[in-house]
Order: C-alpha cells, then sequence, then structure tokens
C-alpha cells in the first residue's frame, strides 16, 4: 500500500532531483485531480501560454511575494531538511529554487509566512506546532538561524500598521510583535470568529487557519481558510474579511466563500489557503 508518507518522500526525491538539475525550464504536465502542486489561473504576461501544474510534486501552502520586478514563494516542507524551499520566477510561470532557508531538520513546517517589511525578509512558520521565525536581507539568503517566538499555534501572517506589527494565527487569534520584529509584545489573544460556514455545505470542520494580511486603499484585507483538509472534497474554502485597522475589527465579506470547491467532480479539489500577490504594472 502507498501511503501518503511513502508518496510524498517518493516524489520529494524525484523532484528535488528535477528542481535542481542545471536544465531550462520544462514542459510541465499537468496533475491529477486533487492533487496538491502549485497551479496558477492567471498570467503575468498576457498571451503567454502554461500548463497546470507549474510547480509539480507535493508544494502546499505557498507563499508568494513580489519584490520589484521578481517573485518569490516558500511553501510547506513537512518533515524533510534542507525546509524552506525558497523559489524565484520572472513571470509566475517558470519557477526555480534558489536557497533554503532551513539548512537542518527543527521539526515538522507546515504553512510558513514570507514576507518583506522596510527592506528585511522574514518567514514565519510553525515546527511542531510553535511558531518560530527567520529573517534575511534578501529572499536569496542567507538566512538566520530559527528564533522560537514561544507561541504554541500553526498558520501565521503577518501585518504592519503606523509601525506596530502584528502576528495572526490559526483559529482568529493575534499576538502583537515588538518593534525587532523577532519577540512578541502582547500573548495571543482571540480577534475575530468563523465565517460562520452554510448548514447545507459539506465540510470537515471549520478549521479557520492560514491567516494572509494586505493594506490597500486604506482597507486591511484578511484572506483566510476554512472548512479543512481531510474530505470530504468539498472541504476547504478561501474567505475574505475587511477592517479599518490591522487588529481588527473584521467585517466578513458578503459573496464568501470566494474560491471553494463546489462539487467532487471539479477539476480542483478542497482548494483554501489562498493568498494575492500583485504584479509590476497593479494587476492581481
Amino acid at each position: 500500500m502507498i501511503t501518503r508518507r511513502r508518496f510524498v518522500s517518493d516524489a520529494a526525491a524525484f523532484y528535488a532531483g528535477l528542481s535542481l538539475a542545471s536544465t531550462p525550464p520544462l514542459a510541465l504536465a499537468a496533475g491529477a485531480p486533487g492533487d496538491r502542486s502549485l497551479s496558477l489561473g492567471w498570467l503575468a504576461q498576457p498571451g503567454a501560454t502554461y500548463t497546470n501544474p507549474i510547480i509539480p510534486g507535493d508544494h502546499p501552502d505557498a507563499s508568494p511575494i513580489r519584490v520589484g520586478d521578481d517573485f518569490y514563494l516558500t511553501h510547506s516542507s513537512f518533515d524533510y531538511a534542507p525546509g524552506l524551499l525558497i523559489w524565484h520566477s520572472r513571470d509566475l510561470v517558470n519557477w526555480r529554487p534558489v536557497t533554503a532557508a532551513l539548512t537542518h531538520y527543527h521539526g515538522g513546517v507546515w504553512a510558513p509566512y514570507l514576507c518583506e517589511y522596510q527592506g528585511r525578509f522574514y518567514i514565519y512558520f510553525p515546527a511542531d506546532q510553535k511558531l518560530h521565525v527567520v529573517h534575511a536581507d534578501k529572499p536569496t539568503g542567507p538566512w538566520s538561524e530559527p528564533i522560537d517566538l514561544d507561541i504554541a499555534a500553526i498558520a501565521p501572517g503577518h501585518i504592519a500598521e503606523n509601525g506596530r506589527r502584528f502576528l495572526y494565527m490559526a483559529g482568529g487569534r493575534m499576538a502583537e510583535l515588538n518593534p525587532d520584529c523577532l519577540s512578541v509584545k502582547t500573548p495571543p489573544r482571540k480577534v475575530f470568529d468563523p465565517w460562520p460556514v452554510p448548514a447545507t455545505t459539506r465540510m470537515e470542520c471549520t478549521c479557520l487557519e492560514a491567516p494572509k494580511l494586505l493594506e490597500r486603499s486604506g482597507w486591511f484585507y484578511l484572506i483566510v481558510a476554512e472548512g479543512g483538509t481531510a474530505g470530504p472534497a468539498t472541504s476547504h474554502s478561501v474567505v475574505a474579511a475587511r477592517s479599518r485597522h490591522a487588529e481588527g475589527p473584521w467585517e466578513w465579506a458578503p459573496h464568501n466563500p470566494i474560491v471553494h470547491t463546489a462539487s467532487r467532480d471539479d477539476r480542483w479539489l478542497s482548494v483554501g489557503h489562498g493568498r494575492l500577490v500583485d504584479t509590476p504594472d497593479g494587476r492581481w
């Protein structure tokens, strides 16, 4: 029997060799329905073509950012080391690994959050159910050793307002960070409740997780996942909220969920962990 751990191990070994080989970008074939490859529904360059998945293999919970004309992302690295692999792209289609933020094993890493603040880069991530942070002067590193934030939580997300910095996490909790960005000023507290999942929706659980945050035109936006990842196929979704302040209060969007698998016959199953990224010319 092929277990998930066996599948992940085999896929990781194969695609690590493929990605790190010194060859031009390959034409990528479409993945099977329900796989956890990174896919793309929109392209930075109009008229260009691509085939999903753009990064084949098991690379869930991708956390992309734009730095000038460049895009970088990292993703869950599970129990493998090196961990927190950093990928680079100029067009959101052709990606290559450029470094790893974790050179040694520090525990199971799930749903990291890559961000930039005042010209410095940070990855907040859970390792064995506790939040940590690494930092660097540029996305390609070198990255610091992990710093334990002494918070028992998963799925962190960062946002700042007027010099104050906040770290959101699964379950609707938030902690304020110190100005050094590497330590906690106030303990986590509950700042929002889950979006009320309709009773007619078949989901595993509420499972409020993976907050992604951004500021735009005087509003702060919270993109968060609900519904669970273990099934049924219609579990997991992306919902949105907004606030005038980085620490809330938050109001849910009237058209939630903004992304959701409606049927087990859909091309992609249990769609969640969404994050918005803009292009140099202002598109999303």
